[in-house]
């Protein structure tokens, strides 16, 4: 008897550590944004199902949507997506400024529409209230140039509400398009995200 203790001590011992490095995988956005910065240093395993709001082909960068949560996710740059693609997301959570998701894979389930987005105040982008979610911001256009992002072209735009300045980004090979823009009253819809230095961008 005397000799049977420590091994089932062992046995339970072991068990418990095995326990405890083995959390439940998440599957919504809401469980994924509900983890603490060092919850989601452990990177626990996600595997959830949402809406494709943003992809720039041939990167990583995924934004994507359910529920009205949005995030960032990390994906293949070959995965051919468009905005509206109802896709399954496995792979682990990881800490950032808000948690985002390192996919494992990403995988088309249907095509779909696009989430119907909420109409934003600046003070809302401010607080990064919507933040990686689809939203109409409805401003006056104080600049527009095109610009480079990542190698490629897009329009930079500076838009003034009576609140403050919203930066906003929009994939354009078009050099004529920011042409005819200056002081015009816009609405632009897009996925919101927050900026260190102040303004956001979209």
């Amino acid at each position: 008897m005397k000799r049977s203790i420590p091994f089932v001590a062992i046995l339970l011992g072991c068990a418990s550590a095995a326990w405890a490095v083995a959390p439940a995988t998440l599957t919504t956005l809401h469980a994924i944004h509900s983890l603490s910065h060092a919850e989601a240093n452990k990177q626990p395993p996600v595997t959830f199902e949402a809406t494709v709001t943003y992809r720039r082909a041939g990167e990583t960068t995924l934004f994507v949507q359910d529920d009205g949560e949005g995030i960032y996710v990390w994906a293949n740059a070959d995965i051919k997506l468009t905005p509206g693609d109802h896709v399954l997301v496995r792979g682990k959570a990881q800490d950032s400024f808000r948690p985002i998701v390192i996919s494992d894979s990403v995988t088309l389930l249907r095509h779909g529409d696009l989430p119907t987005p909420v109409l934003a105040t600046f003070d809302e982008l401010m607080h990064a209230q919507h933040d990686c979610a689809l939203v109409t911001v409805r401003a006056k256009v104080h600049s527009a140039d095109l610009g480079l992002n990542s190698d490629r072209n897009d329009i930079h735009m500076t838009l003034l509400t009576d609140e403050g300045s919203i930066d906003t980004f929009v994939d354009s090979y078009d050099a004529s398009a920011p042409s005819g823009l200056l002081d015009a009253e816009v609405e632009v819809t897009g996925v919101a995200g927050a900026k260190f230095d102040g303004k956001m961008q979209q």
